[in-house]
């Protein structure tokens, strides 16, 4: 039998909410809609359908169609889109391309962009800012919930099944996530209010894992009856990296604090606003978070950690409660997202002056 060929594109955020919002909508598929598979190819040997899978990290202030080719989508393939969104106008263009898509995203600053846009009702999946969206995933792709219903195939000898859109509503009722999970959602809401959220989230960063690369780790971590002692070993290896940070690495990174202007562009009101902001920023690699800064947070409006990239630089901007801007305020002018306490965004040239 001649196999039909189809790409499945799974691309989700860079971040551990979108590593595993991007996991579960690998399981999820390949064990609904495979008979086996390898590292990068599946197949469906009942309906001879051989699927090339992309797992592709996503982030804000690079060129959508530098992840997938602007003449590479086809009518004939997936697409999972997890904890992100491209742009009105590159949604609306893939949708041209193909209908099968999953969209399920909890950025209030991007979604805000689609505010009475069609794509909300057409575009299948769960767009809320109710949970994680590792936990919006896994609710809409493994619970079951009235409404269920085959939307689309890839012809008649490719069935490929999904479940329209699934409201908030629907969403805060749905709470089976595995534990493990559930830590990785919360520290991706900055809920650290369980004790093991912050370790077990340092431990993992112990371990590769990108969609691929840690699939059986982070299904390990998720799936089965070893999964708890996997929990275990990972917490007991974030305590001790907790440890070494707050004693040794924040106080060395914070030598090199300093305060500094963001550059803005235009003469808006919210540019305005963004360059009155008094601010401290380090430079330092992405693995570092706003603990590194400590109380310092609550002497400005702003905390930010940068660093270079191959293609100009990076930036996560955290506030504080009485910040004068929300995080994703000041994100969304530089076209990125995020959330009220936390976003990202990136620039070719430094938006930084140091003062």
């Amino acid at each position: 039998m001649k196999l039909k060929n189809a790409n499945v594109w799974i691309l989700h955020h860079l971040d551990k909410d979108g590593v595993l919002s991007g996991f579960w909508c690998m399981k999820w598929f390949l064990e609904n809609f495979t008979t086996h598979h390898d590292d990068k190819c599946a197949i469906d040997a009942t309906c001879g359908i051989n699927y090339d899978i992309h797992p592709i990290q996503v982030n804000y202030g690079i060129d959508p169609y530098s992840y997938f080719g602007d003449d590479v989508i086809t009518e004939s393939d997936i697409i999972f889109l997890v904890d992100f969104s491209f742009p009105p106008e590159v949604m609306e263009d893939l949708y041209n391309k193909t209908e099968k898509i999953i969209w399920i995203d909890h950025h209030i600053s991007v979604l805000n962009k689609f505010e009475g846009n069609e794509l909300l009702n057409l575009i299948p999946g769960i767009r809320s800012t109710a949970k994680a969206a590792c936990e919006l995933t896994y609710n809409y792709l493994f619970s079951e919930w009235e409404g269920k219903e085959r939307w689309f195939s890839v012809d008649d000898d490719m069935p490929f099944y999904s479940y329209g859109i699934l409201g908030t509503e629907k969403v805060m009722e749905l709470n089976d996530m595995p534990e493990a999970g559930k830590y990785v959602a919360n520290a991706d809401l900055f809920d650290f209010s369980d004790p093991k959220t912050k370790p077990f989230v340092y431990g993992c960063k112990t371990f590769d894992i990108s969609t691929f690369n840690g699939y059986n780790y982070i299904s390990s971590l998720m799936c089965g009856e070893a999964s708890k002692s996997a929990t275990i070993t990972a917490i007991n290896k974030g305590n001790v990296i907790i440890e070494y940070r707050q004693t040794v690495l924040n106080p060395d990174m914070m030598k090199s604090a300093q305060e500094v202007r963001i550059i803005t562009n235009n003469d808006s009101p919210l540019a305005e606003e963004i360059s009155k902001l008094k601010c401290i920023a380090v430079n330092m690699p992405g693995c570092f978070n706003s603990e590194v800064f400590g109380d310092k947070r609550n002497d400005y409006d702003a905390c930010i950690k940068y660093h270079r990239t191959s293609k100009g630089w990076s930036y996560t901007v955290y506030t504080v409660e009485k910040s004068p801007l929300k995080s994703y305020d000041i994100v969304s002018y530089f076209g990125g997202g995020g959330h009220p306490h936390a976003g990202g965004f990136q620039t070719e040239e430094l938006a930084l002056e140091i003062l």
